[in-house]
């Protein structure tokens, strides 16, 4: 049974239509094949964690404090890592400053 017939079984109204619509579109991004491999893997890790670590080394020598500086690494990268999300998902461009 196609799959358009089901969403007009199971649903009715604007609904039905619009579940149609949806399982009838195509994607319009195209496959691409790129492998990256160990070597490029390895060296951006090897970048993050140094970023990472001198991150942390300043934070240190700027506090003292292990425990502060153990806590601005876990919710400093937490926080990056949250706003980059929702400033993707919210519709925001990366673009040059004028």
């Amino acid at each position: 049974m196609d799959i358009s017939k089901i969403t007009k079984i199971v649903s009715s109204g604007l609904s039905g239509i619009a579940l149609q619509s949806l399982s009838a579109q195509q994607s319009n991004f195209e496959d691409v094949d790129n492998d990256i491999n160990t070597t490029q893997l390895l060296v951006v890790i090897a970048i993050i964690l140094l970023i990472i670590t001198l991150f942390a080394v300043a934070t240190y020598k700027l506090t003292g404090s292990a425990l502060q500086t153990m806590l601005c690494i876990l919710f400093g990268v937490f926080y990056i890592v949250l706003a980059y999300i929702f400033y993707a998902f919210a519709g925001y461009k990366l673009t040059k400053s004028k």
